[in-house]
């Protein structure tokens, strides 16, 4: 397939997977925030993110936060309920990563990019607090990244930029299993055949393969998730038996992300 195709095919198909517009925001947005910062990529690429620091004194925790495909670092914040996180936890350091392609980066999106992101994120935080005691949690499609790049890691021996435990929130099991799951997403499959091919093969994430990779984990996901129901979870647990599955009775797909219990345990886990 020649470069040019490729890379137009691939652009209509991060639309179908990530939508348009909802995640995208200007630079002078992000610029009226303290915590706003930028990040540079092993290949040169320029990233935005939000870096949280508590209370001065002693860092309890240090979070590496992997936010879904529908938000940017400020929803994200919103969402997470940054203040109220910060007042309860006063020694955390949290840093809300934008992807390439979110927020006010460049918006050319790429599989192997998306890792190159997380990597750069690790980096900073390795170095900015001189520990590898990280904790990366994901939501949703941000749960996708963070298996991937653990993959990532593993494939080109960069272990040492491994998280300490990883917490994935309400993943799906693969790409294409959560497709079937959209009627509107089956409609393009039948609409532009070429697309949904190039997608499933360029985009194919799929966290139950990917899970392996993964040695510290664990799940929770809500039984009232609408977006992405709870036995995609259970695909992910039973591919890999170390995985522990929290499940949370009635929490929806965005709710999870404020649920006191959950940073409680991730926040207070030893």
């Amino acid at each position: 397939m020649k470069k040019g195709k490729k890379n137009a095919l691939l652009q209509e198909a991060c639309k179908m997977i990530f939508g348009t517009h909802t995640f995208r925001r200007e630079s002078d947005f992000y610029q009226q925030f303290k915590e706003n910062m930028y990040l540079t990529t092993e290949d040169g690429r320029k990233i935005g993110a939000f870096l949280y620091e508590g209370s001065p004194g002693p860092v309890s925790k240090i979070v590496l936060f992997l936010h879904g495909k529908g938000n940017e670092r400020y929803m994200a914040s919103e969402y997470l309920n940054m203040s109220e996180l910060l007042r309860r936890y006063g020694g955390i350091r949290v840093l809300i990563l934008d992807y390439r392609g979110f927020g006010d980066n460049c918006d050319k999106m790429s599989k192997s990019g998306f890792s190159l992101d997380i990597l750069a994120a690790m980096a900073f935080l390795q170095n900015k607090y001189g520990t590898n005691d990280i904790i990366m949690v994901g939501h949703s499609f941000g749960c996708a990244f963070a298996t991937e790049y653990m993959k990532h890691i593993d494939s080109h021996g960069l272990q040492k930029y491994s998280p300490m435990k990883t917490y994935l929130l309400a993943p799906f099991a693969t790409i294409e299993e959560i497709l079937h799951d959209y009627k509107a997403a089956m409609l393009f499959k039948d609409m532009f055949d070429e697309i949904w091919e190039f997608l499933l093969h360029e985009m194919n994430y799929d966290n139950v393969r990917n899970i392996r990779y993964c040695t510290n984990v664990k799940i929770y996901h809500g039984t009232g998730d609408l977006v992405v129901p709870f036995r995609h979870s259970r695909l992910i647990q039973q591919a890999n038996s170390r995985v522990e599955l929290v499940s949370l009775e009635d929490v929806g797909h965005a709710s999870i992300l404020s649920n006191a219990s959950i940073w409680s345990d991730i926040l207070l886990e030893k």
